[in-house]
């Protein structure tokens, strides 16, 4: 269907650019509808392709230099422009998934109130996959969020799925697969909206002279599904190989807890890092953003990390915090901040150093060696000032100490005081008055139209190998997406109501549309290790509140759980407040007046947080571990937004699957019959599971069918004895007449013209005239 005659539409295709690291608008402020066309498909890192994607010729790095082997047995020194065209990685060679030949994907820069149009054409070979817009509420199209099995079904191989909604919330997201463990392979990159020059407010930071993409990833040599094999074998420990000498070592933070599932290999910034800094590999790129002396620069850091989280601080310059997951906080002038899978920050940096070439530091959160103030583990950009010297930086990590304390934003744990670094937690931002006055937190006056609903995020240790679960329960993903068929029919596994012992279902949490609802976001259970959890909320941007660290002993180390929560269980199923008196929103210490929305949040390790949002957004929405392991192995539910009346019809003929169970009446007597009832006419309706089943008018009994071949058999059995005394009658006259008439018995003579035609292999008379060489067949 075209849209009206008077929108103005304006298509964008990418294909094999270099990261686009500045933000500049995919469409003009005067079109109305912004038209990509994406095609997913295979590629390799560090090889240069030619030829429009084709052509491919690996990239060797030799003396720090690179260069491209054009055949088996030379190489030709990698030009710069040339160099755009490769995915560099961390210098190794990875197959990984590509949006139009990019990784990170090409950047979709939009302003609000235009309508995103997104073809995406799956070349896989044998993956379905969805594009999910991490960031924006989807508010009246529910089925254009991209969960795989929730919101829609994946899109298969060779088939195209047309992505249309309207780009309403402003501020930093990004988009990435999710379906599977696509995101960690490559499929995924930054979604920005942005206001109008003449809906813009009033603020200094608006003014800023260049606005910054940093786009951040762990990478590791080994694809998402490879990893995720190795943890739900528990065979994380010979993550390196199976048959090398001694495991891995889990990684741990200065809390005492771990930070990752599994041993960090490196960290990307917009594409671009090294793999083992201890050797020389000076010949692969750097990110790099150009600055000017005195100039003022909006950094958007967006991380798209499988499981790690990086502090981000740039060498001898201070951050001011100025928006989290695309909402405006008043600013926060910091050394660091700690940015966790899927969440957004960004940052004011200001030129004010001597000109030259500074690192930019993304640092885990793993507890540094013995003498050592930082992380073992870390990746690199440089911040260069403009017409200096073209040569990496020499410039020195910040010293935090006594005088000068380091102020980190967003931390996970609390530091220990020898550490001298000040904790500011998400909770501890300020949201602007600007955003307060359009989307002020939400009240409820009645017990009726409150909703407070627990859920422990946490590893199950009732069952091993140990699982990630929410309040113990798994998640098990419905054979049918939610909301594509919400009534469904066998569709999902049904939860018990409490999981003492580690289950699995689908778990649906029900709210009602209009209802102030209260998140109580838990990291408990009675494990002896565990990790901090960023956890996603689609379709809504909830108020942070309050968060609440654990109790620290005298190193530094988690001595004990919150004592704010009630637990019946060491899972902590169905928790409740300690106080009853906290009851229907009466938690002390709680920020109602000015407390920043965020769509993606950490839980402390035996900490909580709680949130605030109003059920406005009537669907099937997923909340879950962005850690793309976790969530895959079952810290996921579906939170039910009202009632399926209340929810947006689908778009016509939109795409339907599900389970298939052939019908007892279809089924064959053996491989060549046609007994089937092939008049039966497939209904397109979602009785069997969200299958096309065969329409009751047309389906005939097993019953039926019997009676129909008894007589079919009667039949035959009269016919064939029939003929066969017919046959006997008219062999003994034509022998009679023989042997009386002393003949021989004669066949009609054959008639060459009667003889029959040769089968013919081609298509059109042209065809025949061509070499004999078409005539054998193959």
């Amino acid at each position: 269907m075209f849209p009206p005659f008077y929108l103005i539409w304006l298509v964008v295709t990418v294909s094999g650019a270099d990261f686009e690291k500045e933000v500049i608008p995919s469409c003009g402020p005067e079109v109305e509808v912004c038209e990509f066309y994406w095609t997913i498909d295979y590629k390799e890192t560090m090889v240069y392709y030619a030829n429009e994607g084709y052509d491919g010729e690996p990239v060797v790095l030799i003396n720090d230099t690179l260069f491209r082997r054009n055949t088996c047995s030379t190489l030709e020194r990698l030009t710069d422009e040339e160099l755009k065209n490769v995915t560099t990685a961390d210098g190794r060679y990875k197959l990984v998934y590509a949006i139009n030949e990019q990784v990170p994907g090409p950047p979709v820069v939009v302003y609000r109130g235009q309508q995103v149009i997104v073809h995406v054409k799956n070349k896989l070979e044998s993956d379905g996959v969805t594009i999910h817009w991490h960031g924006l509420t989807q508010k009246g199209s529910p089925w254009m969020d991209g969960t795989g099995s929730i919101s829609q079904c994946p899109i298969a191989p060779e088939a195209t799925f047309v992505y249309r909604f309207m780009a309403e919330d402003v501020g930093t997201s990004l988009y990435h697969a999710h379906h599977g463990m696509m995101r960690t392979d490559g499929i995924a990159g930054p979604l920005i909206v942005l206001l109008r020059d003449s809906e813009r407010a009033v603020n200094a930071v608006d003014d800023v002279d260049r606005d910054y993409t940093m786009f951040l990833q762990d990478w590791f040599i080994r694809s998402g599904p490879d990893i995720n094999s190795y943890l739900a074998g528990h065979l994380s420990s010979y993550i390196h190989g199976l048959d090398q000498e001694g495991c891995s070592i889990t990684p741990k933070s200065l809390d005492g807890e771990i930070t990752a599932d599994i041993p960090f290999e490196s960290a990307l910034i917009n594409g671009k890092g090294r793999y083992n800094h201890t050797q020389s590999i000076d010949g692969l790129p750097y990110e790099t953003f150009t600055v000017t002396s005195s100039g003022v620069y909006r950094f958007r850091i967006i991380s798209n990390a499988m499981v790690y989280a990086f502090r981000v601080s740039v060498d001898q310059h201070t951050m001011t915090v100025i928006s989290t997951d695309g909402s405006d906080v008043e600013g926060f002038e910091a050394e660091s901040v700690v940015i966790h899978s899927g969440e957004r920050y960004d940052v004011i940096i200001r030129a004010d150093q001597a000109p030259g070439s500074y690192w930019i530091r993304t640092e885990t959160m793993d507890k540094p060696a013995e003498g050592e103030a930082s992380s073992p583990n870390f990746g690199l950009a440089v911040l260069r000032y403009q017409d200096t010297e073209l040569v990496l930086p020499t410039s020195q990590k910040n010293v935090c100490d006594k005088n000068n304390p380091c102020k980190v934003v967003n931390c996970p744990f609390l530091f220990h005081p020898d550490y001298y670094i000040e904790c500011t937690s998400l909770a501890d931002l300020k949201t602007t008055n600007e955003e307060q006055a359009i989307h002020p937190v939400p009240v409820s006056y009645s017990t009726e139209t409150f909703q407070e609903i627990f859920l422990n995020f946490v590893y199950a240790w009732s069952r091993l190998p140990i699982t990630a679960a929410i309040n113990n329960k798994g998640f098990v993903r419905p054979s049918v997406p939610l909301q594509t068929y919400p009534d469904g029919n066998e569709t999902f596994t049904a939860c018990v109501e409490r999981c003492d012992e580690y289950c699995t279902c689908t778990q649906v949490v029900k709210l009602d549309i209009g209802n102030t609802v209260q998140l109580v976001l838990l990291n408990i259970n009675d494990s002896p290790f565990g990790m901090s959890h960023p956890i996603h909320i689609h379709a809504h941007r909830p108020h942070v509140i309050k968060m609440v660290y654990p109790e620290y002993d005298g190193r530094g180390r988690i001595s004990n759980r919150t004592q704010d929560i009630r637990c019946d269980t060491s899972s902590c199923n169905s928790a409740t407040w300690s106080n009853s008196s906290w009851n229907f929103g009466n938690v002390p210490g709680v920020n109602l007046d000015n407390p920043p929305r965020k769509d993606t949040v950490i839980i402390p390790r035996q900490g909580y947080v709680v949130l605030r949002m109003v059920a406005d957004n009537p669907g099937y929405w997923f909340l879950h571990c962005h850690i793309e392991v976790h969530q895959i192995a079952g810290m996921s539910l579906v939170l039910q937004e009202g009632e399926i009346t209340d929810m947006p019809p689908l778009p016509k003929g939109f795409p339907v699957c599900g389970n298939f169970r052939p019908d007892p009446a279809t089924q064959t007597t053996d491989n060549t019959s046609r007994t089937t009832v092939l008049g039966a006419v497939p209904s397109a309706s979602a009785t069997d599971n969200g299958c096309a089943t065969w329409n009751k008018p047309y389906m005939v009994s097993t019953r039926n069918q019997r009676v129909g071949y008894v007589v079919l058999i009667s039949i035959l059995a009269v016919s064939n004895l029939a003929t066969l005394i017919v046959t006997c009658v008219v062999i003994h006259r034509r022998i009679k007449m023989k042997y009386v008439l002393n003949v021989p018995y004669l066949k009609r003579p054959t008639d060459p013209n009667d003889k029959p035609e040769p089968e013919v292999f081609f298509s059109s008379s042209e065809e025949l005239s061509g070499s004999k060489e078409k005539l054998v067949l193959m």
